[in-house]
């Protein structure tokens, strides 16, 4: 068990993953070269964004916990003999 505490606030990259599309639509800085495009598109644009980034990150997740499990098992096993 590790001594880390607990978060108590998002990771300082969390808001950046959204931070090209939030440029291009102009979102929160007046314009943008897609500000035109932001009723139609912006919704889908930044689903489609963080749905990529998190699916992404799920994997890398999953693929380190299953290596981290392997190996315990293999050391269960080494220590049961």
């Amino acid at each position: 068990m590790s001594n880390k505490r607990m978060p108590t606030e998002p990771s300082y990259f969390v808001p950046s993953i959204l931070r090209p599309v939030k440029l291009f639509f102009g979102v929160g800085v007046g314009e943008g070269p897609g500000s035109l495009l932001s009723d139609d598109y912006l919704k889908s644009y930044s689903s489609e964004v963080f749905e990529g980034v998190s699916q992404r990150y799920h994997d890398r997740l999953k693929s380190h916990v299953l290596i981290i499990l392997t190996d315990f098992v293999d050391m269960c096993i080494i220590c049961r003999r």
